[in-house]
């Protein structure tokens, strides 16, 4: 049985874990990825994410990984990916910037679990244990 949930701006109803597609919601993201841009995000890294390049390499992750979140889907669990995470990060090392190999698509909420084990002395193991899911992504879409 699904649950779900009302969506606090158009009243509509809403699988739980998923985002309402009304206009409200999508101005809502809109404003906060505009915020993030101007405070946190660096020129140098804006314009890398806006590049030709990155978008054909994003999709081609995300049609990989079937739009689906890599480390959900491991432990068997089916949920909407649309974040494309850098396992060594962007600044870390520019050259594996387009290293399907160093891709992984997650969900925004696996994203923000991934990035506070960064912060918390267990980055090496975690970038391990992604690294294989990248490998079995590759292998299977090569197939």
């Amino acid at each position: 049985m699904a649950l779900y949930k009302l969506c606090p701006h158009c009243g509509r109803r809403v699988l739980i874990g998923e985002k309402c597609d009304c206009k409200a919601v999508q101005e809502i993201e809109a404003a906060k990825q505009k915020r993030y841009d101007q405070v946190k995000r660096d020129r140098q890294a804006k314009k890398f994410y806006s590049s030709v390049r990155w978008q054909a390499m994003r999709n081609e992750v995300m049609a990989a990984a079937y739009g689906l979140d890599e480390v959900d889907w491991n432990i068997g669990q089916a949920t909407k990916g649309n974040v494309i995470h850098h396992i060594v990060p962007l600044r870390e090392n520019p050259d594996r910037a387009l290293d399907p190999y160093n891709l992984i698509c997650l969900s925004a909420e696996t994203h923000s679990y991934i990035h506070k084990l960064y912060n918390s002395n267990q980055k090496a193991e975690i970038q391990k244990q992604l690294f294989l899911l990248a490998e079995k992504r590759i292998k299977r879409h090569l197939r």
